[in-house]
């Protein structure tokens, strides 16, 4: 599946429908890369979680290619904290 901006805000707009229905979506990914896609898509992710939405993930693949994606996930979150600390100083 091809994942955009629009795709996403759907699949927001869907999550708050079922957390209003009083249901979960679960999201299942096998083959796990650490691709465009799926960086766009985990930092999606980590906004539903913020937001407190109802939502799972169920990732498999190979341990080197969950690897490489945690560990770039990683370093965006640390950036953009590092990005907040400045921003707060200045």
């Amino acid at each position: 599946m091809f994942f955009n901006s629009t795709s996403f805000t759907c699949l927001a707009y869907k999550n708050l429908t079922y957390r209003r229905a009083g249901k979960h979506l679960l999201i299942a990914i096998d083959e796990v890369t650490s691709t465009e896609y799926m960086r766009v898509f985990a930092a999606s992710f980590q906004v539903f979680l913020r937001q407190n939405l109802p939502v799972f993930l169920l990732m498999t693949g190979l341990y080197e290619n969950i690897n490489e994606l945690q560990n770039e996930i990683t370093r965006n979150a640390a950036r953009a904290h590092e990005r907040r600390l400045a921003h707060q100083s200045s």
